[in-house]
C-alpha cells in the first residue's frame, strides 16, 4: 500500500494531467488526501475479522457510524466553501480521527492487540524506506521529461528502489529466506 501511495505522490499528478487534462489537476490532491488518510483502515482488515470472530464488532460499527456522521457534518460546509478539495479534507480529517485514533484505541481495548506495535510494524517501520524512495523518485522526475513513457519508466524505477529498500532495511531473516525460496522455486519451474 505504501508503494502505491509513493507511486501516486511521484507520478499521480503527471498521470492525471496526461489522462484527464489540466482541468482535473485538483483531482491529484483530492486522491492524495483520501489515500493517506485511509492508509490505516487498509491495514486493519485482519483486526476486523478478529473482532467479528470474538463477536465484538457491534461497537466498531457504532464507531464507524459516528465517524461517518462527523464526516458529513464537517465535509458539507467545507465543500460549500472550498469545493471538492474541502470535501476531501473533511473526509480525510474524519478518517484520520476515526482510523488513526479512535479505532486504534478500540482495537487495543477490545482485542488486546498492542496497537502501538501493530502500527509500527504495518506503517511506521516502512516510512524510512518510503522517504528514501520518494527522494529518489523526486530526483528521477527532475531528469526525465513529462510524457507517458517516462512516467512508466519512473514507476518501474520507484518500484525497484522501494523493493531494494524494503529488502535491505525492513525484512526479517525469515521473510528474506521465504523470498529466496520462492525465487528458487520459480527458477526451477522456468528450467
Amino acid at each position: 500500500l505504501i508503494l502505491i501511495i509513493i507511486g501516486f505522490i511521484s507520478v499521480g499528478e503527471q498521470f492525471i494531467l496526461i489522462w484527464a487534462g489540466p482541468d482535473y489537476k485538483s483531482a491529484y490532491y483530492i486522491v492524495l488526501i483520501l489515500m493517506i488518510s485511509n492508509l490505516a483502515s487498509y491495514t486493519q482488515g485482519s483486526l476486523l475479522l478478529l473482532t467479528q470472530a470474538m463477536n465484538k464488532h457491534k461497537k466498531r460499527n457504532i464507531i464507524y457510524l459516528i465517524v461517518t456522521a462527523f464526516n458529513i457534518i464537517i465535509s458539507i460546509p467545507l465543500a460549500k466553501h472550498y469545493g471538492a478539495i474541502g470535501a476531501a479534507a473533511g473526509t480525510g480529517f474524519s478518517m484520520f480521527i476515526g482510523f488513526y485514533i479512535i479505532m486504534q484505541i478500540y482495537y487495543h481495548k477490545e482485542t488486546g492487540v498492542n496497537m502501538f506495535r501493530f502500527l509500527y510494524e504495518t506503517i511506521i517501520k516502512l516510512l524510512p524506506s518510503a522517504v528514501v524512495t520518494l527522494l529518489f523518485a523526486w530526483g528521477v522526475s527532475l531528469v526525465l521529461d513529462n510524457n507517458i513513457y517516462t512516467m512508466i519508466l519512473q514507476v518501474i524505477i520507484i518500484t525497484l528502489i522501494y523493493i531494494i529498500m524494503i529488502a535491505l532495511t525492513d525484512l526479517t531473516e525469515y521473510e528474506k529466506n521465504t523470498i529466496k525460496k520462492m525465487f528458487r522455486y520459480v527458477i526451477k519451474g522456468i528450467r
